[in-house]
């Protein structure tokens, strides 16, 4: 069937499109006002039903001086091996890495637990389902320090070539120390 466009310059008329949309749906979004050790996202939401997530999330420190860490979970047991990772500020030198046999993903730089002194992050989940590719984790992180100067980070990281072979099911965020406050989190699928 043709499109159609009305005088108005609006489609009418249209029950479908050569193409495949895609587009990302959304599987979690909440919000928490108390502190805890961890924040997991769990099989639930990452799953054999999407490849690649885009997860978006605001964080309090509880604890002063201290950075955000991620862990991959696979077959429901957090893998606490064969981690690479890399950040940068994007306003200074400062730069941080593991480029092999780490433990977990180092997410950004220390930040301060003052009022106001708050985490964003933002970013990709992909081949969280292959055993040929290894899982990895790509975005931003913005957060304030401890000297209530902000900070924007560029990170990524994921398995090491002795970790790739095992499909990803869910996250853990937790801080160097102390607790973390996950304000809001939300996280799409990539429709396949």
């Amino acid at each position: 069937m043709a499109i159609i466009r009305a005088n108005n310059n609006t489609l009418s008329s249209v029950t479908s499109l050569p193409f495949a949309t895609g587009g990302l749906v959304k599987l979690l979004n909440t919000t928490a006002s108390s502190g805890a050790s961890e924040y997991i996202v769990d099989s639930t939401y990452i799953n054999s039903t999407y490849d690649n997530y885009r997860i978006i999330a605001g964080y309090q420190y509880v604890t002063d001086n201290v950075g955000l860490n991620i862990r991959f979970y696979v077959g429901g047991s957090e893998v606490t091996a064969n981690y690479t990772y890399e950040n940068g500020a994007m306003t200074s030198s400062t730069y941080a890495y593991d480029a092999h046999g780490g433990s977990t993903m180092q997410i950004g730089g220390a930040s301060g637990n003052a009022t106001g002194e708050t985490g964003t992050i933002v970013f990709d989940l992909s081949n969280a389902n292959s055993t040929t590719i290894a899982t990895r984790i790509h975005g931003f992180q913005y957060s304030t320090a401890t000297n209530a100067n902000t900070a924007g980070y560029t990170f990524q990281g994921g398995q090491d070539p002795n970790g790739y072979t095992s499909a990803v099911n869910g996250l853990k965020f937790y801080m160097g120390s102390g607790n973390i406050i996950m304000r809001h989190f939300t996280i799409y699928g990539l429709t396949k």
